[in-house]
This record gives structure tokens, sequence and C-alpha cells, in this order.
């Protein structure tokens, strides 16, 4: 009998001591909100001792026609699209491996008419920041985040926060950029309340390295060198203009820009081409070069080669010949006979090619001649 006691105690006191799981409270959106846009996420206080969430969301207070419990082992769920115009009910139950919460209470909110503006739906954007050496102070352009999400539209109204409904300042997000990227939910509203909402992956980077290129005298056209990974040449600044390949020959004079992107953050430096026969060797009569030649076996005009007594070059920089595309073909060292019109051991065609020398002193020689068959 006194065991029977003592057993049916311990039960009691397992009952007794075993609490019923709370039901949550919905975060976001508020309960009873109005104009929530989509799509949205579904966010709620965390249940001590659950294990996880049954979810349902429906277009009516009976009915589970959007989601019917669908276990969620976090206390928010994905972005979640829904009907506009329309009042949206939520039924959150927190589950464990002894019981499901019973008497949740059913949230609700409501989806705005269609909003006459929009959000991008952007997943990753980067964003520069720079520091200032002397007090370490870090400046971002937050304002490019805007530009990103909703273009040059005006009176919008945009609110940040994580994805558990906490409103973040941007600036909180500072000053420690090495800590991104940070998942962050942005809400942008008008004057009549119309919501719309997206997730989106914020990285903050410091400015990528563009490549410097001194200005250029050359004769007759210059070779643009290759560039480091992702600079690209353009003759307009800030990217705009037309985009040049490395090894076109530019043969104006004119100013050439460097641009190295990444996201919003660019970085930018230029130089200019100067072209002027007279300046590489003093003389327009000294820049006398084969302008053709004919490699046919017959020992005459059967090699190219610049002529660098009379020219005056004193360099012992080598030739270099491109073809037309700006490949190089031949790299002629200063006691070479010269050219014999071959690439790789075989005859290229008959077109124009052109040629170039590092004079020194920051000039050079260039200009294009003829291999005829």
């Amino acid at each position: 009998m006194r065991k029977q006691l003592l057993y049916l105690s311990i039960a009691l006191c397992g009952i007794l001591s075993h609490a019923q799981l709370e039901c949550p409270t919905m975060i976001s959106p508020p309960n009873g909100s109005v104009n929530i846009s989509s799509p949205t996420i579904i966010s709620w206080s965390e249940t001590p001792s659950a294990s996880g969430y049954l979810l349902t969301l429906g277009s009516s207070p009976t009915s589970d026609d959007i989601l019917s419990k669908t276990i969620y082992m976090v206390n928010y769920s994905e972005e979640i699209n829904f009907p506009n115009n329309a009042t949206i009910y939520v039924t959150i139950t927190p589950f464990n491996d002894m019981e499901i919460a019973s008497g949740c209470p059913k949230w609700s909110f409501s989806t705005p008419q269609e909003c006459d503006f929009y959000i991008n739906s952007k997943k990753d954007i980067s964003v520069c920041y720079t520091e200032n050496v002397g007090t370490n102070e870090i400046f971002v352009d937050f304002a490019s985040i805007e530009r990103e999400l909703i273009g040059a539209q005006e009176d919008l109204l945009l609110t940040y926060s994580d994805l558990i409904g906490n409103a973040i300042d941007l600036n909180q997000l500072l000053p420690n950029p090495n800590s991104s990227p940070y998942t962050l939910l942005v809400r942008a509203s008008d004057a009549n309340g119309c919501l719309k909402e997206t997730i989106f992956s914020l990285r903050l980077v410091s400015p990528p390295l563009v490549d410097l290129l001194d200005d250029v005298v050359v004769c007759e056209s210059f070779a643009l060198p290759v560039l480091s990974a992702n600079n690209r040449y353009y003759t307009g600044p800030n990217g705009t203009g037309s985009e040049l390949q490395a090894g076109i020959r530019v043969a104006n004079s004119q100013l050439i820009y460097i641009i190295n992107q990444v996201g919003s953050c660019m970085e930018q430096s230029s130089f200019r081409i100067n072209i002027d026969p007279l300046d590489c060797v003093g003389q327009a009569s000294a820049m006398q070069f084969p302008k053709f030649f004919t490699p046919n076996g017959d020992g005459i005009n059967d090699f190219w080669q610049l002529n660098r007594a009379e020219l005056n070059i004193t360099e012992r920089s080598p030739v270099l010949i491109y073809d037309r595309y700006g490949k190089l073909v031949r790299m002629l060292e200063f006691d070479s006979q010269g050219w014999d019109g071959s690439y790789d051991g075989s005859p290229m065609p008959s077109s124009d090619y052109w040629f170039f020398v590092n004079l020194g002193n920051n000039k050079s020689l260039s200009g294009h001649f003829s291999l005829k068959r």
C-alpha cells in the first residue's frame, strides 16, 4: 500500500511539473495591421521548450487555403505571397516531443490594393565604405541602397528591420563592416499607406582597386594593355561611352577611363593618349619604315624589320607585332633578322599588321604595314 501511494505521488508530481506549451504572439506583421504588401515574412515570439511550430494561414477564419499546419523549426517563415485586398488569418501552434499546444489564438492582418509603386527584389546589394584614417570613422553611401531598391521613385519611406521585426538603423551596422553581409527586410510605403517589402543581403565592401596608367605620347596609335581583373576601359566617365577591349589600338588623341565596379561601388582613373608623330624621335622624316613585305622566298622583301640605325633607335627593346584584332603574333628582338610572316610556324594571311616599340623616356613608336603574298 505504501509503495502504491509513493508511485501515485511521483506520477502526480510529474503531471504538475509538466507545464503546458504557451502559445506565441505574432510579431510581424503586427496583429490587426493593414496594407501589408506581398511577399512578406511571418514572425512570432519564441515559446520556451518548443521544438517547432505549426503555421496555418487562411483567407477566412476557418480556412487553411494558404498554408495548412506547415512545420517551421524557427520562429519565422520564408517570404510568402498573399492575395491583394484580403484579410489573412494566422494560427501559430508550438509543439515538442511531449505535446502540441491547443487553443492558440488567431491573428490577422490585411493586404493592400495594388500599390502604384515598385520595389526591386534585390537579393544582394554591395555598398562602398570609406574609412577616415585619422579618426577610423566609417562612411557609407546609404543613399545608393535606396537607388538599388526603388530607383528614381520619389515620396517613398523606407524602413529596415531584421527578420523578426526589430527595427534597424543602418548606421547601427557601423563601424564593423567586416561583419557583413547583413540580411535585412525593407518596407517601402507611400502617403496612402500602401506597403511593399523585400528581403536582401547587404554587404559593405571596401573600394575596389583601379589600375593607374600614365599619359602616353605615341606616333600613330597606342595598344591598350591588359588590365587587372574586373578593370575595364571606357571612352566616357563613370562607365559611359563605349567600352574598349585590351589590345585595341587607339589612333586618335583622347582621354581614356578605367573603371572597376563591384555592385554600386565604383572607382575610376583616367589617362590621356596623345598622337604626335613629331614627338617620338624628333623628325617626321625619321619615321620611315617598311610599309609592306612579301615573304614568298624570292629573296626580296622576305622579312619585315625596323631599321633602328635609320630611325636613331638606341633602345634594345623588342618590336611587338600584332594582327588587326590586337593579337600578338611576333616579338622581334633588337638583333633579329625580322619577321618572316609566320605564327607558330604557319604562314599568316595577307593583311595589315601593327607594330609597337618602346623608345624609352615614356616615348614609343608604332605604325602599321602590309603583308602581301
